[in-house]
């Protein structure tokens, strides 16, 4: 502890107050009557929005995506766009000539060992997602255009499997996997390049090589549902744009958005690709799907239908009913005014709704939305907007967190009742995923599950993914966790509900799970004792489970 030695002489000189400068009042409300007011609010909000409103963290990805669906919408004017250029520039690094967030450093922090990787969040494409952001704004006046345009260029790859961009400036040093090129990288890369230069002149061999890679991701010849698709890395092994299973429809959105840029499109095998979109095409709903493999949910179908039909009328796909399927996406709406990601799941993340708001546009569809229809669009983005930013979630993603402050918070001033106690129980029960395997336990999802069975977030928000070496931040929240767990008993039981809980799922089985998640490797001594966040212990995952063990 410091200690702060003041001499008499400072004392001396020190500033004597001015008597007519009024000091701090004691207000005239009452602590009770605050708690009373805040309480009421909460209460209020639930009422009147079926949901207690949260709070996430802001990105400058997600910030680009509301960006773009307001400016394609004819929204841009409504916000507060100097708070929003304060938070973007907030970013920014003029020695790099780069933008650097939170998201930025989680994927520098990626540690492939434990298997998990952030797609869509790398050091070129959050620059990219600034930048982009700062040519809506008609901002690109504080940037230093050359220099970032030299930094996307330092992560072009010239060695091994060249013609693309990697999500950083290239190391030797980097783990092989940082240094594949990808197709989500080279998309946000080449778009972001197109603005920023002249034209492409003096880059004529990179323009050749990267048309080249993209012709070699795509799987041609062969007789499988995937012939025609374009993978989104030439690693078998690298899972790049996860949790989509490669090949999909956005891996070929990126390959035929970037070809179009260099208007090369005709370089692929057309028929094949026609292939592959009859494949994923379902002619009675009108809709697509982003790929075979969709964890058996279709999750994603609105978004997938928005894309598919935005690369039929690119790739002159006629095999389908186009106006059928427009009329899929625009009366699929939800209940906010915006999109879920599929008819099957009611959850709408930001980037759901930026990639059908996107291709509608592309399109011209745009101008089919009426007025109305465009005012609640521009109410609903507002839902994302967090701390001067945007967020991956909208305010009614409710976290078990947020339940665990506000039961505790009603059960300890004996108000717990004043809480719609039934609904509350259903959405955490709800949340319970009870699908354990011989790697993980039975646990809580961080947030209220708004379909029973499916915990799943495309955009990897930061509350609930931070797995990574810790080299650049600390977080340690996870999807699914004891603490989560620990939120949703605890709220159970200030709810009087943790016994009904418990007469649908045997609590003693769960505590014997969370026994068997110890870690109990004695040769690892920082770690020997603690716990995983859901994963069993096997001496024979030591080294994997080693750095899976926080204390928190």
């Amino acid at each position: 502890m410091k200690v702060n030695i003041i001499r008499v002489s400072e004392i001396a000189n020190q500033e004597i107050p001015d008597e007519n400068v009024k000091g701090p009042e004691i207000s005239s409300i009452s602590n009770s009557e605050l708690l009373n007011s805040l309480f009421g609010s909460k209460i209020g909000d639930y009422d009147n929005l079926g949901y207690f409103p949260n709070v996430y963290e802001p990105s400058l990805q997600a910030t680009y995506y509301a960006l773009y669906i307001l400016d394609a919408i004819g929204k841009i004017n409504t916000i507060n766009q100097t708070q929003i250029l304060e938070y973007i520039m907030s970013y920014y690094d003029a020695g790099s000539n780069s933008f650097v967030d939170k998201l930025a450093k989680r994927y520098k922090d990626t540690d492939f060992d434990l298997g998990y990787f952030y797609p869509l969040t790398s050091v070129l494409q959050t620059t990219s997602y600034a930048i982009l952001s700062l040519n809506i704004l008609g901002r690109l006046d504080l940037i230093n255009i050359q220099g970032t345009i030299n930094f996307i260029w330092s992560c072009y790859v010239t060695t091994g499997n060249g013609g693309g961009f990697m999500g950083q400036p290239y190391n030797a040093g980097l783990d092989t996997n940082f240094k594949i090129p990808t197709l989500d990288n080279t998309y946000f890369a080449i778009l972001t390049l197109d603005i920023l230069m002249t034209d492409w002149f003096g880059h004529t061999n990179d323009r050749t090589a990267i048309i080249q890679l993209i012709n070699d991701l795509q799987l041609t010849g062969g007789s499988s549902w995937d012939t025609g698709s374009f993978l989104n890395d030439n690693d078998n092994a690298f899972d790049s744009i996860s949790p989509l299973f490669e090949p999909n429809l956005l891996s070929s959105y990126y390959a035929i958005m970037t070809l179009e840029i260099f208007s090369a499109e005709a370089t692929i095998n057309e028929v094949d690709f026609h292939k592959f979109l009859a494949y994923l095409y379902d002619s009675k709903e009108n809709g697509f799907r982003m790929s075979e493999w969709d964890y058996g949910m279709n999750y994603t179908n609105n978004v997938a239908t928005a894309i598919g039909l935005e690369l039929s009328n690119i790739m002159n796909f006629s095999n389908i009913d186009k106006n059928s399927t427009l009329a899929f996406i625009l009366n699929n709406r939800n209940s906010i005014g915006n999109w879920d990601g599929s008819l099957l799941i009611p959850q709408h993340e930001l980037i759901d709704y930026f990639q059908i708001i996107r291709s509608l546009k592309n399109m011209g569809n745009l101008s089919q939305l009426s007025f109305n229809i465009t005012n609640e669009i521009g109410n609903a983005t507002q839902l994302y907007y967090h701390y001067n930013g945007y967020s991956h979630l909208s305010r009614d993603f409710t976290s078990m967190n947020q339940i665990f402050t506000l039961t505790s918070s009603y059960e300890l001033f004996d108000r717990i009742f004043e809480l719609n106690i039934q609904p509350l129980y259903s959405k955490i029960k709800n949340s319970y995923d009870n699908s354990s395997s011989i790697l993980a336990i039975n646990s809580f999802s961080g947030y209220l599950l708004k379909t029973p069975g499916f915990n799943l977030l495309r955009s990897h928000p930061i509350e609930f993914f931070t797995s990574g070496k810790k080299n650049y931040i600390q977080d340690v929240s996870q999807l699914k966790s004891h603490k989560s767990t620990y939120y949703a008993l605890v709220s159970l039981e200030n709810m009087f509900k943790l016994d009904d809980f418990a007469s649908v799922y045997n609590l003693m089985d769960l505590f014997n799970e969370i026994i068997e998640t110890q870690f109990l490797n004695d040769s690892y001594t920082e770690v020997f004792g603690g716990f995983t966040p859901v994963y069993r212990y096997e001496v024979w995952r030591s080294e994997y489970l080693s750095k899976k063990v926080f204390f928190e």
